[in-house]
């Protein structure tokens, strides 16, 4: 078994002159045009013309097979348009293969950049994300002029992201962010996405502002230009009201009487702050987002009355008639508590239904509304203070993982000119 490679430029080339023609390595296939005339663009007596069409490289390959040599003949267009019918069959690993085999045997081709950016994409296809990692920012360090460059460093910021590199994704996303040529729905999501990085590395205080500085740019821009999606900008809402919530379960609740009721209006405050933010995020209408945080108001007041059934007893209640009596003014509070959650969470799980959403905040909200039935038919048998037991479930969900996917996945770009800039 043997194997020769090589490659060669294909070139059409006549020289008229004196009558002699001379013709070298024809090709049917190609683009880029060049041409020189000369007079008046005929071809005059005297006058030397030569017409040129340079098309991309062509490489054999020449293996030994049992029926004699096999041949195979194929240049970067080829393989581009290979890659993009295998990425049309979902078919991530052909489709790879045959741009890696484009970008190592085509170096040169105006293919390159659109092949490393498809590449990319099809690794993220296969979660392959530090693969796609590598060939963004490739694009981004080797090809920065190119029409996929822009794409290539939002989806970087994405796959870091994937990987948990939140201080890279959060500096790629602050490069975008410096760029001109980003529309509004792409500044929404990056300035969304390097909020959420600044969350997750644990700077609330900047992340808080950065997600409301991204809900306020879109607000003083929704009538100049329409978003893609409003994914971003609900999720920027969504974040907002959690760090709110995440502030709120924070909140103490201690002795002596006066610091009790400091602490139950400060927490009154929190809990009114966080409840409008996240209405504000149901609002924008985003499926995803609008489904996470009904289930959040539905936690957030079952968490307010945990904490107030076991708040510590005032030093008052020195008998068992007082007791009693602040016993059943506070379930009578707490049940309407619970009864406002049950209807949010029932409000949340019909919408669901309404517009098809299927997905794990529903599935939450369903368990969650079982749970405060309980409750509501237990209240009066439900005793209070510091040290008793509540129901089980779960009390503090925390925020949404793997929460900003990009688009779907699209080939970058369809068919395009090696001559031109890509």
């Amino acid at each position: 078994m043997f194997s020769n490679k090589f490659g060669a430029r294909r070139t059409f080339s006549m020289a008229l002159l004196g009558g002699f023609l001379t013709v070298s390595a024809m090709s049917s296939s190609g683009c880029a045009h060049r041409a020189a005339l000369g007079g008046q663009g005929g071809l005059g007596q005297g006058s030397a013309q030569v017409t040129s069409v340079e098309m991309e490289p062509l490489t054999l390959e020449v293996s030994k097979g049992e029926g004699g040599p096999q041949i195979e003949a194929y240049d970067a267009p080829t393989l581009f348009e290979e890659g993009g019918q295998h990425m049309d069959g979902d078919r991530f690993a052909e489709a790879a293969a045959s741009y890696e085999r484009l970008i190592v045997n085509f170096p040169d081709s105006p293919y390159v950049p659109p092949a490393t950016f498809n590449a990319a994409l099809c690794y993220e296809g296969l979660g392959r994300y530090s693969d796609a990692a590598e060939r963004y920012h490739r694009i981004t360090e080797v090809f920065s002029g190119a029409k996929v460059a822009k794409e290539a460093t939002m989806r970087l910021g994405a796959v870091d992201a994937e990987l948990g590199r939140w201080p890279a994704s959060i500096e790629v996303y602050e490069s975008a962010l410096r760029r001109t040529d980003l529309n509004l729905s792409e500044r929404i999501e990056a300035m969304s996405r390097r909020a959420l990085g600044l969350f997750e590395i644990g700077d609330l205080q900047v992340a808080e502002s950065s997600f409301r500085e991204t809900v306020a740019y879109y607000a003083a821009h929704k009538e100049e230009e329409r978003l893609d999606s409003g994914f971003f900008v609900a999720m920027a809402q969504f974040y907002h009201a959690h760090i709110a919530h995440r502030r709120f379960r924070e909140l103490p609740v201690r002795l002596p009487q006066k610091q009790l009721e400091q602490d139950i209006q400060a927490m009154s405050r929190q809990f009114l702050i966080t409840q409008e933010r996240y209405v504000d995020a149901i609002k924008l209408k985003d499926p995803t987002w609008a489904s996470a945080a009904g289930f959040h108001v539905g936690a957030l007041y079952r968490e307010l009355y945990d904490s107030l059934i076991k708040a510590p007893l005032p030093p008052e209640l020195d008998n068992d008639l007082k007791k009693i009596i602040y016993s059943e003014m506070l379930k009578g509070n707490l049940r309407n508590l619970l009864e406002k959650a049950r209807g949010i969470l029932e409000k949340n799980v019909e919408m669901a239904g309404r517009v098809g959403i299927k997905n794990g905040w529903i599935e939450k909200s369903t368990v969650q509304l079982d749970e405060i039935s309980k409750l509501l038919a237990a209240l009066d048998d439900q005793p209070v203070g510091p040290s008793v037991a509540t129901p089980p479930g779960e009390r503090r969900p925390p925020a949404p993982s793997n929460a900003a996917p990009r688009a779907p996945r699209q080939r970058q770009p369809e068919s395009i000119a090696p001559s031109g800039t890509l």
